[in-house]
């Protein structure tokens, strides 16, 4: 069967009388795609197989290639699965007690825990109601770049969006971009032996002592 696209969905949701925006479609397939990764990850399966089932989800979701305004306001771009599978596998390997995830969208970068374990926050109000259907244990919703109340957690899993931000010192670094500054902000919250895997895209210069200029 071929992949199904934004015409076909379109389609798909006129036969069941549903009327929905385009971004709507793209929300609710993405939700779609997070129940099913999810579902594959807490199985009993093999890590690897569970990878394998993963890949085969995003290779054959719907292709939905259009951004909102909101989207491209916020710089939001959505996780490839199997990439966020890896990332929770790698905070997973010491078992954490609870896991912090401070710009969850859908919550894709959580699919390898238990979400009762993982507490997640979203400013976007359609992810937030979707995050809210999910069994976290906390659903927060704060800008990421203010402290959070909450304990250290074991494990920080996130892919922030990117942008532009006034600067700020941290520790005696200057600290200009948003997706730096929300990861400097969510690292606060991290367990001194916790593990944290963060996307972030763009970076890949160092100074003699290897830290990211």
């Amino acid at each position: 069967e071929e992949n199904q696209n934004i015409i076909s969905l379109r389609k798909i949701a006129a036969e069941y009388g549903i009327d929905v925006k385009d971004t709507t479609l793209q929300e609710m397939v993405e939700m779609a795609v997070v129940e099913l990764g999810r579902e594959i990850a807490n199985n009993n399966w093999q890590d690897l197989y569970k990878l394998e089932g993963i890949i085969d989800i995003y290779d054959n979701q719907p292709t939905i290639s259009m951004r909102s305004a909101e989207r491209i306001e916020k710089q939001q771009y959505s996780t490839p699965i199997p990439t966020a599978y890896l990332a929770g596998l790698y905070v997973a390997a010491i078992n954490p007690k609870s896991v912090f995830e401070p710009s969850a969208g859908n919550g894709v970068m959580t699919i390898a825990f238990d979400p009762s374990k993982v507490i997640v926050n979203e400013i976007d109000d359609v992810r937030l109601e979707n995050l809210s259907e999910q069994n976290f244990a906390s659903v927060t919703n704060q800008d990421a770049l203010l402290p959070f109340s909450i304990t250290p957690k074991d494990g920080i899993v996130m892919n922030p969006p990117f942008g532009s931000s006034p600067e700020i010192e941290v520790d005696g670094y200057k600290i200009a971009g948003l997706d730096e500054q929300m990861i400097v902000n969510a690292l606060s919250n991290l367990s001194s032996n916790g593990r944290a895997a963060i996307i972030m895209g763009g970076h890949n210069r160092y100074d003699d002592k290897g830290r990211l200029i």
